[in-house]
């Protein structure tokens, strides 16, 4: 039965969902109005005042989450579990039903429902495991006021027609207490996974029989504008939620999970993964307290809260948590790699890290353009300090990886270490050091394990050199560069695309260093947006070749004849050999080696009478497009980097620190053509 209109009860009009938080008179006005605080802040006009004086609070932090409406208002019907089941997926109405279900009685029309067609709903309802009737107006197992008798007769009906379920979805209804949530689960013996999002409780006083709750390991809770004394109520049975494992507190404006200090705060042991994104939180002091509530926990989401630090309270907090696996920060306000520092200390036994899209992370355009090295570097950065990582931003971080980042963050800190110790000559060296412990905390483990020369020590005991390796011997080309490492592993490559108008040819290029682990379609993007190319090339519209320094034989003459004569026929093994040998005794190195020489004269000779002398020594000649020898030609071998391919260009890349790639535009044909 219908209790009439009150404060909190929950309405929905046209679809819209929203709470009774005033019924009254207002001034200036006659009757009475309803002030409702909607769903959906953006639906409403006010934050719950009239004429400046405030009406009524909503919980909701909008300043339009709020509207004044007539009582007379008719809002949209609403439907129990069972009906709501049925409805999405029963039959829900007798729409589709033939002439020949149909029978009248005293000239009126009735449906014949017989015991097939019920059969096969049931058995449709049976087979059911998971169930969304989330946005269905349900208020519950049945209406309110209803009796307890009435209760457990929905409640059978509700187990014998669908005893199979074991995900329900019942988020962003009108369900108002948290009374109406047990009798649900009860009827559901399989229901291990509940979803309540959306819903706004007027009360959170628990059912007396808590066992059905305890069955479920998975629980939403998001953007119910839920406080922590009010997740102190929902948990704070022991019996209830004894086996639960997951646990989603998003969107609930969230500041801390401290209820008032007169209440002992839940706990649930069984607890593995907390999210709580899209909330308030301002540092990670808060998971002292997640800990404490879930002392088993792995797993903690903190996407899209205010974080900044570590702590407010001081640089680092002093709790471990060793137990937490897993942590999600993106989408926060970090800004500096203290934050990072601080992660093993804090998390020693950190694995998994998203720290995507904060202000520490995000490369400016025009940088990223300019140096195609950005985004890898706040990886290596970020991985090199946590030495426990094997996932980042979800990636998987292999061997490879960890010793590139490694030695590139190495390379980095001695440039910042030098620099402060520079400035620090005239200071007290044991406050200098701090200052550099403190920065890169990380970085005498690291260079005690690539055995390289600390800049630390080196400061404090400048005689004491060791021989070992140096920054400069990581920075410097001239010298060995440590095996796998990311400066090993540049090179220098130069981009050039002839562009022809109406009356000339020109010729763009440009030259810059990129490591060889890069995508190919990320090398390609790179060079769409470059100013040298951007105005002439288009995505996908365009290709690579790598002119390599091997060469090939050529001999377009031999090639027409041996084509003319074999293509058609079927050749001897006689007359296979026989071609073979055409191409003669030769060793590919040394001719390699011998036409790059002769191409170097060729090109810088300024007396073609010394080109020809030095060619006829050495039985090379060239004809403007091949290098010819006893006949011969030969061309350099191009290579094409494939599109659309993940795979590193430099595997098409010989092992060569200096090479030439040629960009080719071409048309894509229009569709149809």
């Amino acid at each position: 039965m219908d209790t009439g209109i009150y404060v909190g009860r929950r309405l929905s009009f046209e679809g819209h969902l929203c709470t009774v938080r005033y019924h009254g008179p207002l001034v200036g006005t006659t009757a009475t109005w309803l002030g409702v605080e909607w769903d959906n802040p953006s639906r409403g006009k006010h934050d719950g005042k009239h004429k400046g004086e405030q009406i009524f609070a909503c919980r909701s932090a909008s300043a339009t989450a709020a509207s004044f409406i007539r009582p007379s208002r008719k809002p949209d019907g609403e439907s129990t579990v069972l009906e709501a089941i049925k409805f999405k997926y029963g039959t829900g109405s007798t729409k589709g039903t033939s002439e020949n279900d149909l029978v009248v009685i005293s000239g009126k029309v009735a449906e014949e429902v017989g015991f097939e067609k019920v059969a096969k709903e049931q058995a449709r309802l049976a087979d059911l495991r998971i169930v969304l009737i989330d946005q269905l107006v349900v208020n519950g197992m049945l209406p309110r006021g209803s009796s307890a008798n009435s209760v457990s007769e929905a409640q059978n009906e509700l187990s014998a027609m669908c005893p199979n379920i074991t995900e329900l979805d019942v988020g962003w209804n009108t369900i108002e207490h948290w009374s109406q949530i047990t009798p649900i689960c009860a009827a559901l013996p399989k229901l291990t996974t509940l979803k309540l999002g959306g819903l706004r409780f007027a009360s959170l006083s628990a059912s007396s029989d808590s066992a059905p709750l305890a069955r479920i390991r998975e629980l939403h809770l998001e953007e119910c504008l839920l406080t922590a004394h009010d997740l102190s109520d929902i948990f704070g049975d022991p019996s209830s939620f004894s086996n639960l494992q997951e646990l989603y507190l998003s969107a609930n404006g969230l500041t801390t999970l401290s209820a008032s200090n007169d209440r002992h705060p839940p706990c649930i042991p069984s607890l593995t993964s907390l999210v709580l994104e899209n909330n308030r939180f301002l540092d990670l002091d808060c998971l002292a307290l997640v800990t404490h509530l879930f002392p088993r926990v792995k797993t903690v989401s903190l996407q899209a809260n205010r974080i900044s630090s570590m702590s407010q309270r001081g640089s680092t907090p002093k709790s471990v948590y060793p137990q937490i696996e897993s942590l999600n920060v993106s989408h926060n306000l970090i800004d500096s790699y203290a934050f990072i520092d601080s992660l093993p200390q804090v998390l020693p036994n950190l694995t998994s890290l998203r720290v995507s899209n904060n202000p520490l992370f995000v490369q400016n355009e025009q940088e990223a353009i300019n140096d195609p090295r950005a985004s890898d570097k706040a990886f290596y950065l970020t991985l090199a300090r946590v030495p426990t990582l094997t996932t980042l931003n979800y990636a998987k971080i292999n061997a490879r990886d960890r010793q590139e980042g490694e030695i590139y963050y190495l390379s980095i800190a001695d440039k910042d270490l030098q620099a402060l110790f520079s400035e620090s000559r005239d200071k007290d060296k044991v406050t200098a050091v701090d200052e550099a412990r403190r920065l890169h905390p990380q970085y005498q483990t690291l260079a005690a394990k690539y055995d390289r020369a600390s800049v630390i020590e080196q400061f404090l005991n400048p005689a004491a050199a060791d021989g070992r390796v140096t920054t400069d011997a990581f920075e410097a080309p001239e010298r060995s560069l440590p095996a796998g490492s990311l400066a090993a592993r540049l090179i220098t490559a130069t981009f050039y695309m002839l562009t022809t108008n109406q009356t000339t040819n020109t010729s763009s290029s440009t030259t810059f260093q990129l490591p060889s682990s890069i995508p190919a379609t990320k090398l390609m993007s790179v060079l769409l947006q470059h100013p040298a190319f951007q105005a002439h090339l288009r995505p996908l519209q365009f290709n690579l070749v790598y002119e390599s320094t091997e060469l090939d034989p050529v001999d377009t003459t031999a090639e027409s004849t041996t084509k003319s004569a074999v293509y058609g026929k079927r050749l001897t093994a006689e007359e296979k050999r026989s071609l073979w040998k055409e191409f003669g005794d030769w060793d590919a190195d040394a001719i390699v080696e011998d036409a790059l020489r002769q191409e170097a004269v060729l090109a810088n000779s300024d007396n073609q009478d010394q080109v020809e002398a030095r060619t006829t020594d050495e039985h090379w000649t060239s004809d403007g497009n091949y290098l010819i020898r006893d006949g011969r030609k030969w061309k350099r071998r191009e290579v094409g980097i494939p599109h659309a391919l993940k795979r590193p260009w430099g595997d098409w890349i010989e092992d060569a620190k200096d090479v030439r790639i040629r960009i080719e535009p071409f048309e894509r044909p229009k569709w149809g053509e």
